[in-house]
């Protein structure tokens, strides 16, 4: 039947080029159905016949990828840059929503919830935005600022010049002074090693911006691999400025 061979030849042709597109959840059911108008009961039946395993096939590679991304969000990858890898394509649900992170990280957290990923609720708050990486580096700034202004470093500075120069209200910068007076963090929703990520990744930025390359900086850390190294540079380089 026309049906049969259509479904059939777009599967196979090309070496099964699709049914492995399929396999590896960079094609789903309506995909497919686009060739000829069929239905999802008989594009189903038409993969069966060719992989009677590629339920359990789908389910492994979604888990592979979901992995991947767990362990580029722990090493304070923000969510904008691997959302734009390739392995992450199939991840998020198809539409015009890649630029809306809150979108996301809400759908990447139920992806992980859903596949047994997240090692503990604790972990969510390395699910990181852009948006959240910046106010996190810009508070490194005040930070440093502040121990600069204590050592004496910043001569004939006040708290409200370094208010002024990081764009932060008074209070903001008084408030965080106040709290590494007491030993704290700028907020307590920061897990510590996560802040601690955050400021060896602007090292390891301002180190290949400074003329290392990729290996010779991830040879230094245990924890990353050089394409980890190449996703944090991408990142972090646009607050190369700030850090």
């Amino acid at each position: 039947m026309a049906i049969h061979n259509d479904v059939y030849v777009f599967l196979t042709k090309n070496n099964y080029r699709n049914l492995h597109a399929f396999s590896n959840n960079e094609l789903e059911i309506s995909d497919i159905q686009k060739v000829n108008g069929s239905s999802r009961q008989f594009v189903h039946s038409e993969i069966q016949k060719l992989d009677s395993d590629i339920a359990q096939k789908r389910y492994n590679n979604m888990v592979a990828r979901l992995q991947r991304a767990y362990d580029d969000l722990k090493q304070g990858i923000p969510l904008s840059t691997i959302a734009k890898q390739k392995y992450s394509e199939p991840i998020f649900t198809k539409g015009n929503y890649h630029n809306d992170e809150v979108y996301l990280r809400t759908s990447i957290i139920n992806r992980f919830r859903r596949y047994e990923i997240l090692d503990s609720e604790d972990d969510l708050p390395y699910i990181m935005t852009s948006k959240k990486l910046e106010q996190y580096l810009k508070w490194r700034e005040i930070i440093e600022l502040l121990k600069k202004y204590y050592q004496g470093q910043v001569h004939h500075k006040s708290l409200m010049d370094i208010a002024k120069m990081t764009n932060s209200s008074y209070t903001q910068i008084a408030n965080i002074k106040q709290r590494l007076y007491e030993g704290r963090l700028p907020t307590d929703n920061v897990p510590e090693p996560l802040f601690d990520l955050i400021y060896r990744n602007s090292d390891i930025a301002n180190a290949f911006f400074e003329g290392q390359t990729y290996d010779s900086i991830a040879e230094n850390y245990d924890t990353l691999d050089e394409r980890q190294v190449q996703l944090i540079v991408e990142a972090y380089k646009h607050y190369i400025t700030w850090i």
